[in-house]
């Protein structure tokens, strides 16, 4: 949000999440935080908005529940506002084996928990049903580790902190001992230098008619 209303200070900028933000984050008086989840429904009156962002929610939205979501998203947006998704699905090329061990784990364990990553690279049809026209995806591969400088120093860091933060996941749904996730998932950051693994993200958009 902080990012948003210094690039575009004539705009009013709304949020939401479940989580509030950290207590040191201060917000500009045209940013709107609300505490809220969208699996219940956005809080906001129809054709409220010229322009919707969601970004990085595939981990917290059931695939059964995606439907339900993108309603809420053109509900909320105005006739012509445009709505845009930046999501993450189960890709990742020239990935080695703890990578894919790691990966096979959820998608065998967590599909019967009803997420299912590999929707992701058809997010874009989703749209196009709900009545968004002008819809176009873009798949963007994003280099994990040094190898490919800052950047990718930085996203392998971010993606290693997710994966460890998903160990209670591993373990408790999925049935994975602990030791052997600790073992694994040691071996991502070097295993992602010497391969030069790239995690697939899908950049959509449409507009409201």
């Amino acid at each position: 949000m902080a990012e948003m209303a210094q690039e575009f200070p004539q705009a009013q900028i709304y949020g939401i999440d479940t989580d509030a933000p950290a207590s040191h984050i201060q917000f500009s008086s045209q940013c709107h935080f609300n505490n809220n989840d969208i699996l219940k429904g956005l809080p906001y009156h129809e054709n409220t908005f010229h322009f919707v962002h969601q970004r990085l929610l595939v981990g917290g939205i059931p695939t059964s529940q995606w439907p339900f979501i993108l309603h809420e998203l053109v509900r909320v947006t105005r006739p012509g506002g445009w709505i845009e998704l930046l999501e993450t699905g189960n890709i990742y090329h020239h990935a080695g084996p703890a990578t894919a061990q790691l990966r096979a784990w959820w998608d065998e364990g967590m599909t019967i928990h009803g997420f299912d990553l590999s929707s992701v690279p058809t997010i874009n049809r989703l749209l196009t049903n709900h009545g968004l026209i002008n819809v176009h995806m873009e798949k963007i591969q994003v280099p994990l580790g040094a190898w490919a400088g800052r950047a990718g120093e930085l996203l392998g860091i971010d993606i290693f902190a997710v994966f460890k933060s998903l160990k209670g996941v591993y373990v408790n749904k999925l049935g994975i001992q602990p030791e052997l996730f600790d073992e694994v998932v040691a071996h991502l950051p070097k295993e992602w230098e010497c391969h030069h693994t790239t995690y697939e993200f899908y950049s959509t958009f449409g507009q409201k008619p």
